[in-house]
């Protein structure tokens, strides 16, 4: 095409007072462009096709996610890469309540580990996602493992508890999404199990036993003391766990 026999037409649009003036025809009604919300874009970065897990910090100032790079997956955070693993557990990405501290379950080689702000803990044959915790004040985090699997199937015959970075006793289960720090963060609780009883667990020290735990708790109150349902030869016990004043 001879750009310069081409012939380009316009049309004057005014606006005035909400409503447009076209010289091509009469008054028109403008749309509407109210909005309860604004809107605000960020440029992240190059776009991969297989983003996974987003997540923001509670105060929405930081924001991260999973891509693939090469045969390694890693996680971005704020537009920066941390460090490449075989594979991240979907859905694992869990800032700590002050956005300072990111954590999430990685794979690497044979083992799995937590990272933590770039960091890896130590190797696990089996971490629960579901149990990675921070404390209240996001200095000191938990999560629930597996030490050793049957030579037969790949199935946990122990469990612990690593609370920053250490492990902490033996127990043959320890119940998803039970762990839990008290408001100062200074105490950790779950529940678990010791061979065909269940207990709640105060920083390593083992309550009293019961048949069964229920699920939910347990919570732990404002003024330090921990709450749980609990069944104990068919009837149901509402336990507390009351500080000692010294």
């Amino acid at each position: 095409m001879d750009m310069r026999h081409v012939t380009v037409s316009t049309a004057l649009i005014v606006v005035l007072g909400g409503t447009v003036f076209a010289a091509a025809g009469g008054p028109q009604t403008a749309p509407s462009s109210q909005s309860d919300y604004k809107i605000e874009e960020e440029r992240l970065g190059r776009f991969h096709d297989d983003i996974q897990s987003p997540v923001s910090s509670r105060d929405g100032c930081h924001f991260a996610y999973v891509i693939k790079r090469g045969d390694k997956q890693l996680v971005v955070v704020d537009g920066k890469g941390g460090p490449g693993y075989d594979w991240i557990a979907d859905g694992s990405l869990i800032f700590s309540p002050d956005g300072k501290r990111l954590a999430y379950v990685a794979k690497k080689g044979r083992k799995v580990v937590v990272v933590v702000n770039g960091q890896a803990g130590p190797e696990c044959d089996v971490i629960q996602e579901e149990t990675l915790c921070f404390s209240p004040d996001g200095k000191r985090v938990a999560y629930a493992v597996v030490r050793g699997t049957t030579p037969r199937v790949k199935w946990p015959v122990k469990w612990f508890v690593v609370v920053d970075g250490k492990p902490g006793p033996e127990y043959d289960d320890v119940r998803g999404r039970s762990l839990l720090f008290s408001p100062d963060g200074k105490r950790l609780a779950h529940a678990a199990k010791k061979g065909e009883k269940w207990v709640v667990i105060i920083d390593g020290q083992p309550g009293p036993e019961y048949d069964l735990i229920v699920k939910g708790g347990p919570t732990f109150h404002a003024d330090g003391s921990l709450e749980y349902l609990a069944v104990k030869k068919e009837a149901l016990y509402r336990v507390k766990h009351v500080p000692v004043r010294k």
